[in-house]
């Protein structure tokens, strides 16, 4: 069963399919044709084989209300899988011959190594032609500090907070993300909010933990009231559960 390390960047893609492009152009300098809209579409990829091959997300970029000018496949990809080297090629070219566009292959990897594994370019067989798929690892995710943007983009300043939380520039990328937050509808906020965090380094989640408790944030937003009130409650949790230990272990 996927994980939730592997959903929530899908989520991402399926409410803000228009960061796909925002990546490509700012990862690889690919600037995608001119469009009127970007929407998720059917990942499936059918064969006449008994095997079953979906792609984990597809954009359809159209203009004209519905001739397909673009498409991305997009992959999150966790840690090296030697099989994902003969479904890609289908996934690219099955989407590629639905939707009658061009096509790109764009892998989604949350660590270094990951992304170098997944660079590596798939040779199919045939002459000349080699799948290079577009992957987006850490230093590829932009940096996020401009509050303005992470508001517009609160799905791109998720990844970001992720990739640079830690960074240099970690204390600005995680208070834009702040800012992200406060506009996400309430059934929204707090997942992305659990994702990032449980994600983050140490240092990373202490300055995160301590920026929520500021006067700034506290009671910014309906997502800072939920965050300070769950945080208190596990805090009371957590302090039962210690006093129940004493009390067995007292009892033995």
């Amino acid at each position: 069963m996927p994980s939730a390390e592997h959903e929530l960047p899908l989520e991402f893609v399926r409410n803000n399919p228009e960061m796909t492009a925002v990546l490509l152009k700012e990862a690889f300098g690919f600037k995608i044709p001119d469009y009127d809209t970007a929407r998720t579409v059917s990942g499936d990829c059918a064969d006449l084989a008994p095997k079953d091959y979906r792609g984990d997300a597809v954009v359809s970029f159209t203009e004209d209300g519905d001739r397909n000018v673009f498409a991305v496949v997009f992959e999150v990809q966790r840690k090296p899988d030697q099989r994902k080297r003969f479904s890609w090629p289908v996934y690219h070219s099955t989407v590629r011959a639905r939707l009658e566009c061009p096509t790109a292959l764009m892998v989604l990897c949350p660590d270094s190594a990951t992304a170098d594994w997944a660079r590596f370019p798939i040779d199919t067989g045939h002459p000349e032609y080699a799948l290079r798929p577009l992957v987006v690892g850490p230093t590829e995710i932009p940096v996020i500090t401009d509050p303005a943007r992470a508001r517009e983009q609160p799905e791109l300043s998720a990844l970001s907070a992720l990739a640079h939380g830690g960074d240099d520039a970690g204390e600005a990328v995680l208070a834009a993300y702040a800012e992200a937050l406060s506009v996400l509808p309430r059934d929204r906020g707090p997942i992305y909010h659990d994702y990032v965090l449980n994600g983050l380094s140490e240092t990373a989640r202490a300055f995160w933990e301590a920026l929520m408790a500021t006067d700034t944030y506290t009671f910014k937003s309906d997502f800072a009231r939920y965050y300070i009130a769950t945080g208190e409650a596990r805090g009371e949790a957590r302090g039962e559960a210690k006093a129940l230990l004493w009390l067995l272990e007292a009892r033995g």
